[in-house]
């Protein structure tokens, strides 16, 4: 029987060849066109979420209030901030912080703002160097809250200071195939960084994008750790909350924790509010200042999945169109078919399967 379906249903297709290449394409555009919206909705919804931890890693914001009133609210943060909420709130099980590297070292042989030069002498005594940008300086846990995958090296490869973490394709830049573990780099010309791990190319869809780090206390014989430091916000700050801690139950202390630690400074007209982020909702709920990267705006996402619904119907009441008004073409078939004995099922299958093959021509041609 199905033999039967799918020989008639080709014939029907061959037969009407015209009215069915218009049914396919018109079906195919609908059907990519949706694709096409799908995939670019997942990526922009999926920002993130590939940390194994991505449930429990939050950002801490800086809120700046006058009188009440929001005046201000970036992304990066005071230094002393992570230590701190480490110190005093047992929710915090871990912290990261992240600043710029270029805002420390100069460059001043470099035209490009932010860049970094780094260099190293191969065996034949050959000067290789390019300007690096996306160079920042982090804290020892970064690879252990973070899920960035490694390729040589260990989570703890931050530890020392002067320890630096390129990604694969900075890694082949400067050594090849060499084995980079243990080489040396030097950040413009002076310091030496010993290479301690090298990660995977980061993924597209993460707000941190990066290309070499740096350990933080690296910044310790000019600037020391930033520990006690409750000013200069260019650092942003990363906690891991402890399993099975709520986010709003660490939120709901936060006052009394920017109490405690800023006291009479934090009085004025002026005063400073710390908050959470899910890192998971940055990339599409989150518009301060200072961001790392560009961010997406939810509400654009979720219309474009709607215009995505909105093609598929009118493809698909396109097709229903064009079908019923070919339908009337099939009626002598139909009656031949109930006089040699054929029943209402048999004849609402076969044009089921008429169906069937023209959306599963369009579904191959649209992917």
């Amino acid at each position: 029987m199905f033999h039967n379906y799918l020989v008639t249903s080709l014939r029907a297709l061959r037969r009407n060849a015209f009215f069915s290449v218009i049914n396919v394409v018109v079906l195919a555009i609908g059907l990519g066109a949706c694709f096409m919206i799908w995939q670019y909705v997942r990526f922009e919804s999926q920002y993130d979420t590939f940390h194994a931890k991505a449930d429990r890693l939050y950002r801490v914001p800086l809120q700046t209030t006058r009188n009440g009133a929001v005046v201000d609210e970036q992304a990066a943060n005071m230094p002393a901030l992570g230590p701190s909420m480490k110190a005093d709130l047992p929710e915090v099980a871990n912290y990261c912080r992240l600043v710029q590297t270029s805002l420390f070292t100069a460059n001043i042989s470099s035209y490009v703002a932010n860049a970094l030069e780094f260099s190293r002498e191969d065996e034949r005594g050959k000067i290789i160097a390019f300007n690096e940008e996306a160079v920042w300086f982090a804290d020892e846990t970064f690879l252990n809250m973070f899920s960035f995958p490694l390729i040589a090296g260990s989570n703890d490869a931050l530890k020392e200071p002067n320890s630096v973490v390129l990604t694969q394709r900075i890694a082949r830049k400067y050594f090849g195939n060499e084995p980079p573990l243990g080489k040396e780099l030097r950040l413009n010309r002076q310091r030496v960084l010993k290479v301690t791990a090298v990660v995977e190319e980061v993924a597209a869809n993460s707000h941190l994008q990066f290309d070499i780090l740096i350990s933080l206390s690296s910044m310790r014989p000019d600037f020391g750790d930033g520990a006690d430091n409750w000013g200069w916000p260019v650092f942003y700050t990363y906690i891991e909350l402890s399993p099975g801690t709520s986010a709003d139950a660490l939120q709901a202390k936060l006052p009394g924790f920017t109490e405690r630690r800023l006291g009479k400074n934090n009085e004025g007209e002026y005063r400073m509010q710390f908050s959470l982020q899910s890192i998971t909702d940055i990339h599409l709920k989150s518009q301060l200042s200072d961001e790392l990267s560009s961010n997406n705006n939810e509400r654009l996402v979720w219309f474009l999945s709607l215009i995505a619904v909105f093609i598929l119907i009118v493809a698909w009441i396109n097709y229903i169109n064009l079908s019923t008004a070919k339908a009337l073409e099939r009626s002598k078939e139909v009656g031949l078919r109930k006089t040699v004995g054929a029943t209402r099922v048999q004849l609402i299958t076969q044009f089921m399967f008429d169906t069937f093959i023209i959306n599963g021509i369009a579904l191959v041609v649209a992917g």
